[in-house]
């Protein structure tokens, strides 16, 4: 799968009824590994990351617990820095343009010494 960092629309937070449809759903224990979750040691996570299309629906929202939210954090980078690593090299989408040419516009050396020491200005032999 593969995505185009220049078209993802900016991320936008859960709204809480779809938290509080998940939470029901979820029954009070981590969708991953099934523990009981208690206040505060859970998160609602993206099941397909936004970066990769992933939507704020309710069947794209799942209730982790915190250990199981860290590991499917870490799968997700790896799978959209592959996923941005292959678009590059297909081509799918083009190289940015720099603005202007990178180099430095300078006025160039006025003056240089020669080996014997002597200053000789821009002009002269």
């Amino acid at each position: 799968m593969s995505r185009r960092p220049d078209h993802i629309p900016p991320r936008k937070a859960i709204p809480k009824r779809i938290k509080a449809e998940a939470w029901e759903q979820a029954d009070g224990r981590c969708q991953g590994c099934g523990i009981t979750l208690h206040g505060g040691d859970f998160a609602y996570d993206h099941v397909l990351p936004v970066a990769l299309g992933g939507k704020n629906e309710l069947t794209n929202v799942q209730v982790l617990c915190d250990a199981c939210h860290i590991a499917k954090t870490s799968d997700d980078v790896a799978r959209i820095a592959k996923a941005d690593r292959q678009g590059a090299r297909s081509g799918q989408y083009a190289k940015r343009k720099k603005r202007g040419t990178g180099q430095i516009k300078s006025a160039g050396f006025k003056q240089w010494r020669k080996f014997n020491g002597d200053i000789v200005n821009r002009g002269e032999g």
